[in-house]
């Protein structure tokens, strides 16, 4: 027995693969080519369906049809190298992770589509069940030998001879059929679950958002007489409320810092003000934090650039951050209960004032400065009332919070299962009749 058979027989008692399915290299039954050279700015409204790595990591899924690709001019279908056949296996050429390194999708479908950029596009030479392959190559025994071989740092890239040298295991084709539909029949049913579970967590994402909304706007007492507002999306405020301008409650604070060692805080629109060195170290790293904006405790920071996308949030630290960030802070005696603001800035529609208020040239340079920041109207009510509409909302979304989580780990739960299940379905330890 030579090496090569050798290693062969490894990896077949690696996987425990049944005795009568061969192992072979990739190159006896795939070959393989590049996608289109291009570009997004080559993407046209009417056209050719093209598939590129971003649709492959973004789950097209294993398998993929044209609805929802994007497209390219007809004059690229003069490039036959590109135009990809039922069950030909696309891999994405990079990834940002080691984990994302193998994904694949493969041709679903008889429309005509491209293969577009970053990508590998790999041809069956020899007949194969073409679903069977797409679970193959999406299980872990497959894609482990990829991530081994992958390198480099913030991107990770995957080479055509990479995907050559790899392993493959071929049932025989009655096997593969029996094992694909096997698949399909029990993945079906785990999908469904998956898609009821993410649409019920979505839901309560709404109702989450509708009932603070509701609160911050209209109180916890039903009993009340209410007046129009002058807030354009909240229609009704208890008639013993205040509407004031943001200018009375707060004022922009502009203290730049001398201390080199200062505490670096970032803004993240999901989750708020937080120290950068506790998230990682994502985005771009400041040189120097000296000229930064002081932040004290309870102190409002807003990104003027994305206040439309509700970046806003109050700090719980007292460090620093950028000078493209905007400080504010509450007015001495003001009638503000940083709880209540807090769900009022970050959870409602209050960033659709921002934008209203904001000026720029286009969508993602649309600026709100401290000026027109604040000009804008708000709710005031009681400081006591603000204190019990936070209690209760600190109560409530606790408890939606709780379902969402829940819910959420339902969902790792069974994609874990599902994987598992095609693992065991495509390396022979789960038997099909």
């Amino acid at each position: 027995m030579n090496s090569k058979e050798s290693s062969y027989l490894s990896f077949k008692r690696k996987w425990s693969l049944p005795e009568d399915w061969k192992v072979v290299p990739f190159k006896t039954y795939y070959s393989t080519n590049k996608g289109l050279s291009i570009t997004k700015a080559n993407l046209v409204e009417k056209g050719i369906p093209v598939i590129s790595y971003g649709q492959i990591h973004s789950k097209t899924g294993i398998f993929f049809e044209a609805e929802g690709l994007p497209f390219v001019d007809e004059s690229y279908l003069n490039n036959s190298s590109a135009i990809l056949d039922k069950g030909d296996v696309v891999f994405a050429d990079t990834s940002e992770d080691i984990e994302g390194s193998g994904n694949i999708s493969i041709k679903d479908s008889d429309a005509t589509i491209l293969a577009g950029y970053h990508v590998v596009v790999a041809k069956p030479k020899k007949i194969i069940n073409y679903r069977y392959a797409g679970y193959m190559f999406d299980s872990f025994s497959y894609r482990s030998q990829i991530q081994s071989k992958v390198q480099g740092i913030k991107v990770y890239s995957i080479t055509q001879k990479m995907i050559l040298d790899t392993k493959i295991w071929i049932p025989p084709l009655e096997v593969q059929g029996k094992i694909a539909s096997a698949i399909d029949k029990d993945v079906t049913i785990i999908d469904d679950i998956l898609e009821n579970t993410k649409l019920s967590i979505e839901q309560l994402k709404q109702y989450k958002k509708s009932l603070i909304t509701e609160v911050v706007t209209k109180g916890i007492n039903p009993n009340i007489e209410f007046q129009q507002s002058e807030i354009g999306w909240a229609e009704k405020i208890p008639r013993h409320w205040k509407v004031r301008r943001l200018k009375e409650l707060y004022h922009v604070i502009d203290e730049r810092n001398l201390d080199e060692n200062a505490t670096l805080l970032s803004l993240f629109t999901a989750i708020g003000v937080k120290p950068r060195k506790e998230m990682e170290q994502r985005g771009n790293k400041a040189v120097t934090v000296i000229d930064y904006k002081k932040v004290e405790v309870d102190d409002l920071v807003v990104n003027k650039l994305l206040a439309w996308m509700g970046s806003i949030g109050y700090s719980d630290y007292v460090g620093v951050t950028s000078p493209d960030y905007d400080v504010y802070r509450k007015r001495e005696n003001a009638n503000v209960s940083r709880r209540y603001y807090n769900y009022y800035f970050r959870d409602t529609d209050f960033k659709s004032d921002c934008y209203k208020v904001g000026r720029g040239i286009m969508m993602m340079r649309w600026r709100t400065y401290p000026e027109q920041f604040l000009s804008i109207l708000v709710a005031n009510p009681p400081f006591e009332e603000q204190e019990e509409i936070a209690d209760y909302l600190d109560k409530k979304v606790v408890e939606i919070d709780k379902l969402i989580e829940s819910k959420t780990k339902i969902i790792l739960e069974l994609e874990s299962y599902k994987k598992s299940l095609i693992f065991e379905y495509v390396t022979g330890r789960k038997v099909v009749e």
